[in-house]
């Protein structure tokens, strides 16, 4: 009689505390896994140093694409050949009119109702997309110097930056380095190289 009691009460209890620790063990895992992967794999630094699969995961996984327009696209085709079919299914079964009020009205309203959703879904993606651009731009004219640039190591003042003239490059900053060009003179003129890999950088972004 006890044996049977324990028998029937305590399997339930054992299942339980079992799935919760396993439950627990595979949360905890997931957890740092998942710290691991976005301070190695997705982090911000790894944008675009990627090809193929790892792109598209990469994209994926950091919102760099989105995938709510293709979806929309894919419903909408959906919803219109449903209706289509229905409008049409009426007229044959003698409904002339319904058929055609199917047909214009509900097609149209869905077309309207699609388009105010994809209005906001484009805005948001040229937004990201031009925020990236400026983003791209910003960091390759930045000459590491802070707002006015630099010369002989440190930051220029603002005053410094005022007084500056942009035609010419005075003696006092010909030990820049030539790696900003914020002095005015040649020593920071950009390769066409370089010039061609953003280029090519934002044609890619544009495709995605």
């Amino acid at each position: 009689m006890i044996n049977g009691f324990y028998y029937s009460y305590g399997t339930p209890m054992m299942n339980y505390v079992n799935s919760a620790l396993v439950t627990g063990i595979a949360a905890t895992v997931a957890a740092v896994l998942g710290v691991v992967l976005y301070y190695t794999f997705f982090r911000k630094s790894n944008e675009g140093r990627f090809y193929g699969f790892k792109e598209k995961l990469y994209n994926l996984m950091t919102f760099n694409r989105f995938y709510a327009e293709d979806m929309l696209k894919f419903l909408y085709i959906i919803l219109t050949c449903a209706v289509t079919a229905a409008g049409i299914a009426q007229i044959v079964l003698g409904s002339f009119v319904a058929g055609i009020t199917i047909l214009v009205v509900a097609n149209l309203a869905i077309r309207l109702g699609f388009e105010l959703v994809m209005m906001f879904i484009m805005l948001c993606r040229k937004t990201v997309s031009m925020d990236r651009k400026l983003g791209r731009i910003a960091e390759y004219y930045d000459d590491g110097y802070g707002e006015f640039g630099g010369f002989g190591g440190r930051e220029m003042t603002r005053e410094e930056w005022e007084a500056m003239d942009p035609f010419e490059s005075p003696e006092e900053y010909d030990d820049c380095g030539g790696d900003c060009g914020s002095c005015g003179g040649d020593c920071g003129s950009f390769e066409e190289a370089e010039v061609e890999t953003i280029i090519n950088s934002i044609k890619r972004e544009d495709e995605k």
